[in-house]
């Protein structure tokens, strides 16, 4: 079995496509979160650790960095734990014994408008929503269902999610200006959660501004996000990988997927190394599913690596001794 390979989840998933976790349950188990990852997924659940707090405000929460760095894993992660917490909550309930006043809570995870904002308006990604609760038995009332606009719906149907005790998280494609933030900051109201990432666009503009420095690019967002009382925006920012990141990976990959192949940690801190472009978990996952999907692995060293080494097995064998150990 290749321990970096996609876990499934139909015809409809493919390699490289982000983890579902809240719909395909194998997919929690090929989380491996590092670093940054690791920082931000803490912070975010001990901000929503409590679901009650989501009955008080809308919250919009929006992961900033470069492609393949992992802000979908992230999202995929936080929208999985919210779910989480609902199942906590029913199990807490059940426990608890005694009559039940209303519903037992429920969230809905649901993904709109593929991978990017097209050119469907907010009214329309408002009506996959909706069509989605509606498909699953979820009850509307006629104003969520005929809203006029975008913000009208939404606020129709935060009343209905409190009356049947139901929450929405709503992943959205990357975001790609100011405004598509601030209008969905507008948009978010109680029970309803939207999880955002940037888009490289969005990115560009805000690092122009800021610098790299995730504190900067928080600085850098509009200021009217924390204009709401009844709103709640939440940044994160992930980066590369760190040095100790790369191995880090590989073991605990290898570990979940109880493999007994070895790794040599100098070939994987060579490669380091010499690719630093290449320092993102996305990448870095693809070059491992590739490498372990083309042998029969007992043990990971250079000659895995010299394809994607800049002067392929020349580099390898120059890093190399007669004996096999690095220089």
């Amino acid at each position: 079995m290749n321990p970096f390979g996609y876990p499934g989840g139909g015809r409809f998933v493919h390699q490289g496509d982000p983890l579902r976790p809240w719909r395909f349950p194998g997919h929690r188990n090929a989380y491996v979160l590092v670093d940054d990852m690791v920082r931000m997924y803490a912070t975010f659940c001990r901000n929503f650790s409590d679901l009650g707090d989501l009955d008080h405000a809308g919250h919009l929460v929006l992961v900033t960095g470069r492609k393949n760095h992992g802000k979908s894993t992230l999202l995929g992660g936080c929208a999985a734990y919210l779910q989480r917490r609902a199942d906590l909550e029913i199990l807490r309930i059940r426990a608890a014994g005694g009559p039940r006043p209303r519903p037992l809570p429920r969230v809905w995870v649901i993904t709109v408008g593929g991978l990017r904002f097209d050119n469907a308006d907010d009214r329309e990604r408002y009506r996959e929503v909706t069509g989605y609760l509606m498909n699953r038995g979820v009850k509307l009332s006629a104003g969520s269902r005929v809203a006029a606009d975008a913000a009208e719906g939404y606020a129709a149907l935060s009343n209905d999610l409190q009356k049947y005790n139901n929450y929405v998280v709503v992943l959205l494609p990357p975001i790609d200006t100011l405004q598509r933030l601030s209008d969905h900051m507008r948009f978010a109201r109680r029970r309803i959660v939207f999880l955002a990432e940037s888009s490289p666009a969005l990115l560009e503009k805000l690092t122009t501004t800021a610098g790299d420095d995730p504190r900067q690019i928080g600085a850098a967002l509009p200021k009217d996000l924390t204009d709401f009382p009844d709103r709640y925006f939440f940044h994160m920012h992930v980066g590369p990988l760190k040095p100790d990141d790369y191995l880090r990976y590989i073991r605990q990959k290898l570990r979940k997927a109880k493999s007994s192949v070895q790794v040599d940690e100098n070939a994987v801190n060579d490669f380091r190394d010499q690719r630093p472009d290449l320092a993102s978990i996305g990448k870095w996952r693809d070059i491992l599913n590739e490498i372990f999907e083309s042998a029969d692995l007992d043990r990971l060293q250079h000659e895995h690596f010299a394809p994607y080494l800049l002067n392929g097995d020349q580099t390898w064998k120059a890093l190399q001794r007669p004996d096999g150990d690095v220089v």
